[in-house]
């Protein structure tokens, strides 16, 4: 039998990288994919809309980018999970499951509360 010595400067790199692929079964390389499209093609951003009683109420928006970063067109969050689910749609292979991961991404993504190691604040 071998003893292994882990010094603490060590210790988080053994729970974060090994502990974490464990824990959320390896799912940092689909979180990560999702993240650099969303990255690379969207930017967050909030719209001010007229209500039914016509004060001025602050949205949450998407804004599809183009090559040079520039706005084309502001989109809601179901045009988006539309968006994603049509380009990641073999992600995973059950379509239930695939769809409530790719709208905890979303979430997650708009919040920035996905981890440097790619893990969901809920997943």
């Amino acid at each position: 039998m071998k003893k292994i010595i882990i010094s603490e400067e060590k210790e988080h790199l053994l729970y974060e990288e090994a502990m974490l692929e464990e824990m959320f079964g390896g799912w940092g390389d689909k979180v990560k994919s999702i993240k650099d499209y969303l990255d690379k093609n969207f930017a967050r951003a909030a719209a001010t809309i007229f209500g039914e009683d016509g004060k001025p109420q602050v949205k949450q928006v998407v804004a599809w980018l183009d090559d040079y970063k520039q706005i084309v067109k502001t989109l809601t969050e179901v045009q988006l999970f539309y968006i994603i689910q049509d380009q990641f749609k073999k992600i995973l292979p059950d379509k239930n499951e695939r769809d409530k991961f790719i709208i905890q991404v979303l979430k997650d993504w708009y919040n920035n509360k996905i981890t440097k190691n790619y893990s969901l604040s809920v997943y």
